[in-house]
């Protein structure tokens, strides 16, 4: 069929074909005393159209009801349209030929042979897996003669569900995107108030004697502070920017390495099955995030499984992905094609509708009557942080498969391991501009560094920092700088005071993952990061680093 690129091009295109069908049967039926008149002088009129014709003759039973009907002849451009020769249709009926027709469909033709009144209506035949705009006429009433003039309209059934499909993909995007976003904006201000919460707490902490009852009450503040640091950290990690240490990361060893802690994660009447593939390359990973993906997820199919007998299965192989392969996976990110570690886990639970297929990622969606809706979101966002893809495969009452595909490398570089925390000793007393909208965290970073033998100023924004620096520039060693403040931001901050002064340590501070913030300063030098909330002794120590002021023990 020709290409028509509109709508209203097709209604013209079959108005112009239902003008020329009227006059081809007019002309074949005029003056014709029988079927093989009507069949030879019409198939001699539509032979040569490009669109799929064919004639039929309707079968009756006792009663008159269409059953059936016969082919009786067909033009070149059926056999291309339907994929059916001629010689193999002529002279049997749709019955024989397509037996898993529905007969309101043989009702619909025979109306058409029996009254004389044309219909058109789109229809799909299972049996050739094919989408069919049909219009069928009368040409004898008498005779039971009627003519199809059949459209192929698969090529665009599919480039319709397929336009569906991508708006769909689209909009989800959109919406984990805005998630992300929500989720980044919550982290980052929770992780301001906790700079103040945890630098109080190690205030007090100080000051309290040796044995004072109180300093237990103030431990576990610092320590509720550091579990409500790691639960932001998982909403960062959702919107996919948190910080990765990554390294070349052998899948089966992790998971073998979790052994005994999986095995105490479930239910005990639950079954942990293993299927790990031999040699399989390495990833560049985070090995602590992929634990913790593996860990939720396992934790989740024992959940769906219960106290009830069953399995989960833990499967890896290596696989070599196609790009459209890849987009069938809840995240590509229009990944490249290539070999990827797969990981599967699957559980033979309860399983998950559709409906919680879609928002089993969202962040604060749970199913669990004491979960936090986190851990899902969490591993989305570890997932997309490894540019990987995942995909659920879950039936009700059958069980869930979470598929995880992990960029495969075969240039894997060294482990390195990190060394242990250096002592730190202050060599000078340093004077550090602290740029930070937050009071509160002005406030308790200058309590902490003045401690430590430093000279503290402070702004409330980039523009008075740039002011308190021009003013004190020969004085201020280091500047500790904001990334989001009103006004003026911290990369245009930094821009500025670097123009000042090319050879000014900044440290960044920010509420954001580090790769996150980073990302806008590659390249340009920055004496460090810091995320919010940091210990005191890390704050110093960063400090110490970038000024040179630090020694080891023995030095």
């Amino acid at each position: 069929m020709p290409d028509h690129k509109t709508i209203e091009e097709l209604e013209a295109h079959i108005a112009k074909l239902e003008k020329a069908n009227l006059a081809l049967r007019d002309s074949a039926c005029q003056g014709a005393t029988s079927v093989e008149d009507i069949k030879a002088r019409y198939m001699g009129l539509f032979d040569s159209f490009d669109e799929a014709y064919v004639l039929h003759e309707i079968i009756c039973n006792e009663q008159g009801t269409p059953i059936d009907y016969r082919f009786l002849d067909a033009n070149p451009a059926f056999e291309k349209s339907v994929g059916m020769k001629k010689e193999d249709v002529i002279g049997k009926t749709v019955m024989e030929l397509l037996p898993k027709t529905e007969a309101i469909w043989i009702e619909r033709f025979g109306q058409v042979a029996l009254t004389g009144q044309s219909t058109s209506f789109a229809h799909y035949a299972a049996a050739l897996d094919r989408h069919f705009e049909v219009y069928a006429f009368s040409l004898l009433v008498s005779a039971g003669l009627f003519a199809m003039l059949v459209i192929d309209r698969t090529e665009q059934e599919l480039q319709a569900e397929a336009h569906k499909k991508l708006e769909q993909k689209i909009q989800h995007a959109q919406k984990l995107e805005s998630l992300g976003v929500l989720a980044g904006g919550i982290a980052h201000d929770f992780n301001n108030l906790l700079v103040g919460i945890l630098g109080h707490a190690e205030l007090i902490h100080m000051d309290l004697p040796e044995g004072s009852p109180c300093r237990s009450h103030v431990d576990e503040i610092r320590t509720i502070t550091q579990r409500a640091s790691e639960l932001t950290n998982q909403m960062l990690a959702y919107s996919g920017r948190s910080r990765f240490n990554i390294a070349p990361t052998d899948i089966n060893h992790l998971v073998e390495e979790m052994g005994h802690l999986l095995r105490v994660s479930i239910f005990k009447k639950t079954i942990l099955h293993y299927d790990l593939a031999d040699h399989l390359p390495p990833i560049e990973a985070e090995a602590a995030q992929l634990r913790q993906v593996v860990m939720n997820l396992i934790t989740n199919a024992s959940d769906a499984i219960g106290d009830k007998s069953g399995t989960i299965s833990i499967h890896t192989s290596l696989v070599e992905c196609t790009a459209e392969f890849l987009r069938e996976f809840y995240l590509d990110d229009d990944l490249p094609p290539g070999y990827y570690v797969s990981l599967e886990i699957s559980d033979t639970g309860c399983g998950m509708d559709s409906e919680t297929q879609l928002k089993v990622f969202e962040p604060f969606f749970t199913t669990k009557f004491a979960g936090r809706g986190l851990g899902m979101a969490a591993v989305l966002g570890i997932i997309r942080g490894h540019h990987g893809a995942i995909k659920i495969y879950s039936e009700v009452g059958v069980g869930t498969t979470f598929k995880i595909f992990l960029p495969a490398t075969e240039n894997a570089t060294p482990v390195v391991k990190e060394t242990p925390d250096e002592t730190i000793t202050l060599s000078i007393a340093p004077t550090i501009l602290i740029v930070d909208d937050e009071p509160s965290i002005r406030n308790i970073v200058k309590m902490h560094l003045e401690r430590a033998g430093m000279t503290v100023l402070t702004a409330p924004d980039g523009l008075a920092g740039l002011k308190v620096y021009e003013e004190n520039a020969d004085a201020i060693d280091l500047v500790l700088l904001d990334l989001s403040m009103p006004h003026l931001n911290g990369e245009e901050t930094y821009r500025r005071l670097h123009q000042m002064n090319p050879g000014l340590q900044v440290i960044l501070i920010s509420g954001y993952s580090e790769q996150e913030a980073m990302g806008r300063f590659v390249g340009k030098g920055l004496a460090g990061f810091l995320q919010k909330p940091f210990p005191a002794k890390v704050l110093i120590q960063k400090i110490s680093q970038a000024l040179g002021t630090h020694k080891p023990p023995d030095a």
